[in-house]
């Protein structure tokens, strides 16, 4: 998917719907938080964490070199959905989850002796401090980026989330896994639509819960295509009914009329642009929240 923009420019004052901006201010904003955030995160020597088709080519060079041009075809076919279903059914096949681990690791976090340091939207996200955080992404770049803040890690797997909002907690919720927790053989992370369906199915506690937050809670994506695949599972699963009471909000650099109309009437989620992938107007939305902090405190 496209790169935020890393933006070093003095932020300037957005107009921001009211309904975010009072759950923002209120403590009911959840972010959900795509790829696209981890791509603005570099090493000392400029790296940076992969899109997903990169992320997938890298994958390939695991397989046999027919496997690995038939994965990176589907790639430039666009169908990162049958390549990432394609790497995983040869990766089962071939039990070379060893080699997997490790390189997933590498790849999402960077190398142990120069790992990846979060960037300017982490530090956005840090300062904002919501108390929950969703997110598609395997890395450890969030929970890095908030030092100040104790948050506690959930994962697909993890029957104790639900606890941590019922008492306030502030968590992230990884609804595709942990590169670590995968690398050390605590459990398996969601690759492709086949690994979602089984943990949706056998874990359905974790979407259950999801739901319930979409239900009483703003929401803000942010780092993700319209035509991101990860976010279409997700939208086209807990989603489905429209009968959604808090308005929903994605921020991005370029949206066609037709995908805003579509988002605003299938899954109640409200498009907002700007030229550098929603950065101005997130940074607007954090710096009236130290405002008003400023104010109460």
């Amino acid at each position: 998917m496209p790169t935020p923009a890393h933006s070093t420019k003095k932020p300037r004052t957005m107009n921001i719907p009211n309904s975010l901006r009072e759950s923002t201010l209120n403590r009911k904003l959840a972010l959900f938080v795509g790829s696209g955030i981890s791509s603005t995160a570099h090493n000392s020597i400029n790296e940076h964490p992969p899109s997903w088709p990169e992320l997938l080519r890298a994958l390939s060079e695991l397989t046999d070199t027919e496997t690995s041009h038939q994965i990176n075809q589907l790639i430039n076919e666009h169908q990162l959905l049958k390549a990432a279903e394609l790497f995983r059914f040869k990766t089962n096949a071939s039990y070379n989850y060893s080699q997997f681990r490790h390189k997933l690791k590498e790849l999402v976090n960077g190398p142990n002796s120069d790992p990846f340091q979060p960037s300017e939207w982490h530090d956005l996200i840090t300062t904002l401090n919501p108390q929950i955080i969703i997110t598609t992404n395997y890395d450890n770049l969030l929970e890095g980026g908030n030092l100040e803040h104790a948050y506690k890690v959930a994962t697909f797997s993890n029957t104790k989330f639900d606890s941590f909002l019922r008492t306030g907690t502030t968590t992230i919720l990884k609804i595709h896994g942990d590169a670590i927790k995968f690398f050390n053989n605590d459990e398996d992370i969601i690759l492709s639509q086949s690994d979602y369906s089984r943990v949706r199915n056998c874990g359905r506690l974790t979407f259950d819960v999801l739901r319930a937050i979409f239900l009483t809670h703003t929401t803000l994506f942010l780092g993700y295509s319209m035509n991101d695949p990860d976010l279409q599972i997700v939208l086209d699963d807990l989603f489905f009914d429209r009968d959604l009471e808090a308005p929903h909000f994605l921020l991005t650099n370029h949206a066609e009329p037709y995908l805003i109309d579509h988002f605003a009437k299938c899954f109640g989620i409200n498009v907002l642009t700007s030229d550098d992938y929603g950065l101005s107007i997130f940074q607007s939305l954090v710096d009236e929240y130290q405002s008003s902090e400023a104010i109460i405190f």
